[in-house]
């Protein structure tokens, strides 16, 4: 090593708290992207930002054009200008600070939008997802800059307020500004540890395709016992409409949707047998009721997770719920949500589902669907030589060798940046465990994690630094 790493980890360490702090003041502004919550929380997040990234000597913050609503900021900070600074690789850090709604206030422990310490874990929404993250590449730059006078390589930061929704704009921006993002590797700090305090590197991550559905039969709700029996239901018709996608199990039922679901290779099977994982414990973390039962047991839960599509019902409406008298109503609603695996073709999985959908239609009842979204899974090879380099930081950062995991959740613009960068690798890392609750009530970071994944990305840094010619594109022309 070159890079003296020791007095940027004292320095990490030193100011632990007081990025922790930085930490609940982003909490504290209800930064929520969705459709419906006001923007100006939005605006207020990306210029505490820029103030706070700002104040670091050398480090420069450009808002892009094109974002939306949400603000994108590209942040960089360059190292020393020296012969020994020549032909070094670039990084790409991203993070977001939009956030989820949160959802039943009345079931959190602590204020949704305030940052409470609470034992080892500091409560709030965004405080794992994704706001954590933001924090986190600027201790990076603080802790290099304040203990060495700059950073030791180029440095590049995206930060956006629109991945809760989608990455609406994200694609526009990857295509106006590809040169000023253009790096030797990503860094994605927006996925979970497998357990609290294993690191874990995310290499395979599920794609999405989700949609709202809309039954109606009548302009008006009616008496239903004046109108009950001769007139159909469309809440009860739409409850039968969405059973014929999946059996009790949860199975995907239509043979055009099945023949879509990729074989799983072998050597993934041998990989998730050694994957660390206890059935009850699992469990636990979900909260799962006693008596409720698993529908897979040990690796096959992984395998589920990670490999196999999943039908979400993530909501559904008719009437007015408990303010609802006795009535035959003239429509339901619900948003509907499949998770696919990786190599499974999002565009035709979605054309199999809708046409199915709409053969299955209870005769007569009007179908409405809107808001239709589709995103590619993800999966990296790991013979890329920086996988080497992040799994020694990690180890390094958390005293304990990392896993190689998959996720079931989405992250649809990684695929588009790599590209976009000419096929650089990314490096997903995480700042979530299984008790965080990311888009739950009580969202939570682990603190101690935080620390050791500051660590881990210092120490990444530095090694990255000492790679001069080896990854860089400029040095491979």
């Amino acid at each position: 090593m070159t890079t003296p790493l020791e007095p940027v980890l004292r320095h990490a360490i030193a100011e632990n708290p007081r990025y922790l702090e930085k930490l609940c003041d982003l909490i504290k502004i209800p930064s929520i992207s969705f459709s419906g919550f006001p923007p100006e929380p939005l605006t207020e997040a990306a210029k505490t930002i820029e103030i706070l990234f700002s104040s670091l000597p050398g480090v420069n913050v450009k808002t892009l054009d094109g974002a939306g609503p949400a603000p994108a900021l590209l942040i960089t900070a360059q190292p020393q200008d020296t012969p020994e600074t020549k032909n070094l690789p670039t990084l790409l850090f991203y993070a977001h600070y939009d956030v989820q709604p949160p959802m039943r206030e009345n079931l959190w422990n602590t204020p949704p939008f305030e940052g409470v310490i609470k034992g080892p874990r500091l409560y709030g929404r965004g405080a794992a997802d994704d706001k954590a993250g933001v924090i986190l590449h600027y201790a990076l730059l603080k802790s290099y800059i304040e203990s060495l006078g700059s950073v030791p390589l180029p440095i590049k930061i995206l930060l956006e307020g629109e991945e809760e929704i989608g990455s609406p704009h994200l694609d526009e921006l990857i295509s106006r500004y590809s040169e000023e993002l253009k790096a030797d590797c990503v860094v994605i700090a927006d996925c979970t540890n497998h357990q609290t305090g294993l690191p874990s590197l995310t290499t395979s991550l599920r794609g999405l395709v989700s949609f709202d559905l809309k039954l109606e039969s009548m302009t008006a709700p009616l008496h239903s016992g004046m109108w009950g029996g001769p007139l159909p239901d469309p809440a009860l018709a739409l409850c039968q409409l969405i059973s014929t996608l999946a059996d009790t199990e949860g199975n995907l039922i239509p043979p055009s949707l099945v023949s879509l679901i990729p074989p799983l290779d072998e050597s993934i099977l041998s990989e998730l047998k050694r994957i660390p994982h206890d059935d009850e414990e699992f469990c636990k973390q979900a909260g799962l009721l006693t008596g409720v039962p698993l529908r897979y047991q040990g690796f096959e839960i992984l395998k589920a997770l990670w490999w196999q599509p999943a039908l979400v019902v993530s909501a559904f409406e008719a009437g007015m719920g408990k303010k609802t008298g006795n009535v035959l109503l003239p429509s339901a609603w619900c948003r509907l949500g499949l998770r696919i695996p990786p190599k499974m073709d999002p565009d035709k999985t979605c054309e199999a589902l809708l046409e199915h959908l709409r053969k299955c239609v209870p005769a007569g009842l009007h179908l409405s669907i809107e808001n239709i979204h589709t995103a590619p899974g993800w999966e990296t090879p790991i013979k890329h030589p920086i996988f080497e380099l992040i799994t020694e930081a990690l180890q390094k950062g958390y005293n304990q060798s990392p896993l190689y995991i998959g996720c079931g959740g989405s992250i649809p613009f990684v695929n588009k940046l790599c590209t976009a960068l000419g096929g650089v690798p990314a490096l997903l890392t995480g700042l979530e465990d299984p008790e965080t609750l990311a888009h739950s009530e009580n969202e939570s970071l682990f603190i101690p994690d935080f620390l050791k994944a500051l660590k881990s990305q210092i120490i990444f840094t530095g090694f990255m630094a000492d790679q001069k010619g080896i990854f860089s594109q400029s040095a491979s022309k």
